[in-house]
Protein backbone atom coordinates (compact mmCIF):
# COMPACT_ATOMS: atom_id res chain seq x y z
CA UNK A 1 0.00 0.00 0.00
CA UNK A 2 1.67 3.46 -1.40
CA UNK A 3 0.26 6.95 -0.28
CA UNK A 4 0.86 10.17 -2.81
CA UNK A 5 -0.07 13.70 -2.06
CA UNK A 6 0.29 14.88 -5.74
CA UNK A 7 0.78 13.02 -9.01
CA UNK A 8 1.90 14.08 -12.72
CA UNK A 9 0.61 12.98 -16.18
CA UNK A 10 2.27 10.84 -18.46
CA UNK A 11 1.11 9.73 -21.98
CA UNK A 12 1.36 5.84 -21.35
CA UNK A 13 -1.80 4.05 -22.53
CA UNK A 14 -3.64 3.00 -21.06
CA UNK A 15 -3.95 6.52 -18.84
CA UNK A 16 -1.12 6.25 -15.74
CA UNK A 17 0.66 8.76 -13.52
CA UNK A 18 4.13 8.54 -12.46
CA UNK A 19 4.69 8.35 -8.18
CA UNK A 20 8.05 8.02 -6.24
CA UNK A 21 7.96 5.09 -3.94
CA UNK A 22 10.52 3.16 -2.23
CA UNK A 23 11.00 -0.24 -2.93
CA UNK A 24 11.19 -3.11 -5.79
CA UNK A 25 9.54 -3.32 -9.02
CA UNK A 26 5.92 -4.46 -8.81
CA UNK A 27 5.31 -7.45 -10.29
CA UNK A 28 2.76 -10.33 -10.74
CA UNK A 29 3.07 -11.01 -6.97
CA UNK A 30 2.80 -7.13 -6.03
CA UNK A 31 -0.18 -5.22 -6.97
CA UNK A 32 0.26 -1.98 -4.89
CA UNK A 33 -2.67 0.49 -4.67
CA UNK A 34 -2.60 4.45 -4.60
CA UNK A 35 -4.64 5.89 -1.76
CA UNK A 36 -5.30 9.52 -1.41
CA UNK A 37 -5.15 11.32 1.74
CA UNK A 38 -9.10 10.62 2.44
CA UNK A 39 -8.59 7.07 1.93
CA UNK A 40 -9.82 6.46 -1.77
CA UNK A 41 -8.49 3.97 -3.91
CA UNK A 42 -6.91 6.01 -7.06
CA UNK A 43 -4.79 3.82 -8.75
CA UNK A 44 -2.95 0.49 -8.71
CA UNK A 45 0.82 0.37 -9.56
CA UNK A 46 1.61 -1.69 -12.20
CA UNK A 47 5.46 -1.40 -12.94
CA UNK A 48 8.83 0.47 -12.78
CA UNK A 49 10.88 2.62 -14.59
CA UNK A 50 13.94 0.88 -15.89
CA UNK A 51 16.77 2.53 -14.55
CA UNK A 52 19.01 1.59 -16.57
CA UNK A 53 17.24 2.33 -20.15
CA UNK A 54 16.58 5.95 -18.35
CA UNK A 55 20.26 6.45 -17.60
CA UNK A 56 21.63 5.49 -21.19
CA UNK A 57 18.94 8.33 -22.24
CA UNK A 58 19.54 10.95 -19.64
CA UNK A 59 22.39 10.34 -18.12
CA UNK A 60 21.27 9.97 -14.47
CA UNK A 61 19.85 7.36 -12.64
CA UNK A 62 16.13 7.54 -11.45
CA UNK A 63 15.19 5.95 -7.98
CA UNK A 64 11.68 4.66 -7.18
CA UNK A 65 9.79 6.35 -10.00
CA UNK A 66 6.65 3.92 -10.84
CA UNK A 67 3.58 4.37 -12.52
CA UNK A 68 -0.02 3.23 -12.10
CA UNK A 69 -3.11 3.62 -13.93
CA UNK A 70 -5.76 5.33 -13.06
CA UNK A 71 -9.29 4.67 -10.90
CA UNK A 72 -11.10 4.95 -14.25
CA UNK A 73 -9.67 1.90 -15.81
CA UNK A 74 -10.35 0.27 -12.60
CA UNK A 75 -14.02 1.45 -12.67
CA UNK A 76 -14.84 0.34 -16.40
CA UNK A 77 -13.50 -3.04 -15.71
CA UNK A 78 -16.00 -3.08 -12.79
CA UNK A 79 -18.42 -1.84 -15.13
CA UNK A 80 -17.84 -4.40 -17.84
CA UNK A 81 -18.42 -7.23 -15.11
CA UNK A 82 -21.77 -4.89 -13.54
CA UNK A 83 -19.66 -4.75 -10.30
CA UNK A 84 -20.92 -2.54 -7.54
CA UNK A 85 -18.55 -0.71 -5.89
CA UNK A 86 -18.26 2.42 -3.93
CA UNK A 87 -17.50 6.16 -5.28
CA UNK A 88 -15.32 8.18 -2.27
CA UNK A 89 -15.43 11.71 -1.61
CA UNK A 90 -11.82 13.87 -1.35
CA UNK A 91 -13.00 15.99 2.13
CA UNK A 92 -11.29 14.98 5.07
CA UNK A 93 -7.41 14.58 5.55
CA UNK A 94 -6.94 11.76 7.26
CA UNK A 95 -3.89 10.70 9.15
CA UNK A 96 -1.50 7.66 7.49
CA UNK A 97 -2.84 5.54 10.91
CA UNK A 98 -6.82 5.71 9.73
CA UNK A 99 -5.91 5.19 6.25
CA UNK A 100 -3.57 2.25 6.90
CA UNK A 101 -6.51 0.53 9.49
CA UNK A 102 -9.23 1.48 7.44
CA UNK A 103 -7.30 -0.98 4.44
CA UNK A 104 -6.10 -3.80 6.19
CA UNK A 105 -9.41 -5.35 6.26
CA UNK A 106 -8.89 -5.21 2.36
CA UNK A 107 -5.98 -6.75 2.14
CA UNK A 108 -6.00 -10.61 1.21
CA UNK A 109 -3.46 -13.06 0.39
CA UNK A 110 -4.08 -15.20 -2.72
CA UNK A 111 -1.71 -17.69 -3.78
CA UNK A 112 -2.04 -20.40 -6.72
CA UNK A 113 -1.16 -23.83 -6.02
CA UNK A 114 -0.03 -26.30 -8.54
CA UNK A 115 -2.10 -29.90 -7.85
CA UNK A 116 1.38 -32.29 -8.43
CA UNK A 117 -1.07 -35.33 -8.20
CA UNK A 118 -2.85 -34.43 -11.46
CA UNK A 119 -1.77 -36.94 -13.98
CA UNK A 120 -2.60 -36.87 -17.90
CA UNK A 121 -5.57 -39.01 -17.49
CA UNK A 122 -6.61 -36.78 -15.00
CA UNK A 123 -6.58 -33.36 -16.66
CA UNK A 124 -9.72 -32.60 -18.87
CA UNK A 125 -9.38 -32.32 -22.23
CA UNK A 126 -10.35 -30.07 -24.89
CA UNK A 127 -13.53 -31.07 -26.96
CA UNK A 128 -13.61 -32.63 -30.11
CA UNK A 129 -13.97 -30.59 -33.04
CA UNK A 130 -17.17 -32.99 -33.05
CA UNK A 131 -18.32 -32.16 -30.30
CA UNK A 132 -21.14 -29.30 -29.61
CA UNK A 133 -20.52 -26.66 -26.94
CA UNK A 134 -23.59 -26.18 -24.62
CA UNK A 135 -25.58 -23.48 -25.84
CA UNK A 136 -26.11 -20.22 -23.37
CA UNK A 137 -29.11 -18.93 -21.69
CA UNK A 138 -31.76 -21.48 -22.36
CA UNK A 139 -30.36 -24.76 -22.91
CA UNK A 140 -32.96 -26.06 -25.14
CA UNK A 141 -32.63 -22.65 -27.10
CA UNK A 142 -31.01 -23.25 -30.43
CA UNK A 143 -27.70 -21.29 -30.93
CA UNK A 144 -29.28 -19.40 -34.11
CA UNK A 145 -32.23 -18.41 -31.61
CA UNK A 146 -29.30 -16.91 -29.17
CA UNK A 147 -27.07 -14.96 -31.34
CA UNK A 148 -30.13 -13.19 -32.54
CA UNK A 149 -31.42 -12.54 -28.91
CA UNK A 150 -27.72 -11.20 -28.31
CA UNK A 151 -27.23 -8.82 -31.41
CA UNK A 152 -30.50 -7.31 -30.81
CA UNK A 153 -30.09 -6.81 -27.13
CA UNK A 154 -26.27 -5.19 -28.37
CA UNK A 155 -28.32 -2.74 -30.81
CA UNK A 156 -31.07 -2.16 -28.64
CA UNK A 157 -28.43 -0.75 -26.02
CA UNK A 158 -26.68 1.23 -28.65
CA UNK A 159 -30.41 3.18 -29.26
CA UNK A 160 -30.09 4.23 -25.79
CA UNK A 161 -26.74 4.81 -26.07
CA UNK A 162 -26.57 2.53 -22.83
CA UNK A 163 -22.56 1.91 -23.08
CA UNK A 164 -22.40 -0.70 -19.94
CA UNK A 165 -24.96 -2.99 -20.87
CA UNK A 166 -23.91 -2.71 -24.29
CA UNK A 167 -19.99 -3.44 -23.23
CA UNK A 168 -21.17 -6.51 -21.43
CA UNK A 169 -22.35 -8.33 -25.09
CA UNK A 170 -18.36 -7.99 -25.83
CA UNK A 171 -15.89 -10.71 -25.37
CA UNK A 172 -13.91 -9.12 -22.21
CA UNK A 173 -11.01 -8.70 -23.65
CA UNK A 174 -12.15 -5.88 -26.01
CA UNK A 175 -14.71 -4.29 -23.26
CA UNK A 176 -11.81 -1.98 -21.38
CA UNK A 177 -10.50 0.65 -24.58
CA UNK A 178 -11.70 1.40 -27.77
CA UNK A 179 -15.06 1.46 -29.94
CA UNK A 180 -16.36 -1.67 -27.48
CA UNK A 181 -15.54 0.31 -24.18
CA UNK A 182 -18.97 1.44 -22.82
CA UNK A 183 -17.61 4.69 -22.42
CA UNK A 184 -16.64 5.25 -26.33
CA UNK A 185 -20.30 3.83 -26.72
CA UNK A 186 -21.90 5.96 -24.46
CA UNK A 187 -20.01 9.22 -25.95
CA UNK A 188 -20.93 8.34 -29.31
CA UNK A 189 -24.32 7.29 -29.71
CA UNK A 190 -25.57 9.91 -26.79
CA UNK A 191 -24.15 12.72 -29.22
CA UNK A 192 -26.10 11.53 -32.24
CA UNK A 193 -29.12 14.14 -33.37
CA UNK A 194 -31.50 10.61 -34.40
CA UNK A 195 -31.10 7.85 -32.50
CA UNK A 196 -29.49 3.95 -33.61
CA UNK A 197 -32.62 2.10 -34.76
CA UNK A 198 -32.15 -1.28 -35.45
CA UNK A 199 -33.88 -2.19 -39.18
CA UNK A 200 -33.29 -5.82 -39.88
CA UNK A 201 -31.62 -8.69 -38.22
CA UNK A 202 -30.97 -12.13 -39.67
CA UNK A 203 -28.98 -14.78 -39.29
CA UNK A 204 -26.03 -15.64 -42.43
CA UNK A 205 -24.41 -18.97 -41.09
CA UNK A 206 -22.89 -20.20 -37.39
CA UNK A 207 -22.20 -17.86 -35.15
CA UNK A 208 -22.59 -14.95 -38.18
CA UNK A 209 -26.06 -12.34 -38.00
CA UNK A 210 -26.59 -9.43 -40.47
CA UNK A 211 -27.95 -6.26 -39.29
CA UNK A 212 -28.99 -3.30 -41.15
CA UNK A 213 -29.82 -0.22 -39.04
CA UNK A 214 -30.52 4.01 -39.25
CA UNK A 215 -29.21 6.61 -37.17
CA UNK A 216 -28.17 10.22 -38.03
CA UNK A 217 -24.91 11.67 -36.56
CA UNK A 218 -24.19 15.42 -34.82
CA UNK A 219 -23.70 16.82 -37.99
CA UNK A 220 -26.67 16.23 -39.76
CA UNK A 221 -25.10 13.16 -41.44
CA UNK A 222 -27.49 10.22 -42.30
CA UNK A 223 -26.44 6.78 -41.66
CA UNK A 224 -28.29 4.05 -43.75
CA UNK A 225 -25.88 0.98 -42.42
CA UNK A 226 -25.12 -2.63 -42.85
CA UNK A 227 -22.66 -4.49 -41.01
CA UNK A 228 -21.89 -8.30 -39.81
CA UNK A 229 -21.46 -9.63 -36.57
CA UNK A 230 -19.15 -12.33 -35.25
CA UNK A 231 -20.31 -14.16 -32.26
CA UNK A 232 -17.69 -16.73 -29.90
CA UNK A 233 -18.73 -18.91 -26.87
CA UNK A 234 -16.90 -17.83 -23.90
CA UNK A 235 -18.02 -20.65 -21.14
CA UNK A 236 -21.37 -21.06 -21.14
CA UNK A 237 -21.74 -17.64 -22.67
CA UNK A 238 -22.70 -16.20 -26.41
CA UNK A 239 -20.82 -12.92 -26.86
CA UNK A 240 -19.68 -10.55 -29.53
CA UNK A 241 -16.13 -10.67 -31.20
CA UNK A 242 -16.31 -8.49 -33.80
CA UNK A 243 -18.57 -6.13 -36.37
CA UNK A 244 -17.51 -5.44 -39.45
CA UNK A 245 -19.50 -2.12 -40.79
CA UNK A 246 -20.25 -2.65 -44.33
CA UNK A 247 -21.53 1.11 -45.40
CA UNK A 248 -18.64 3.02 -43.50
CA UNK A 249 -20.74 3.95 -40.76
Amino acid sequence: MNLISGNRETSSRPPAFSLFLPGSCPNTRDRRTVIDRSGNVVGIVYSKLDAIKAANVTGDIPQNVNFAIQSSIMTSLLDSYAIDYQVGALDREKSTAEIVSAALPAIFVIECMIDKSATASTMPLPPSPTERSPSPGSQDAPREEQGLHVVRAFYDALGRADGVNASKLVIPEKRLKGAFAASEISNFYSSLREPLRLLEIKPSDTNVVDVRYQYESADRRACQGRAVVNLTLRGNELLIEAIRALDRC
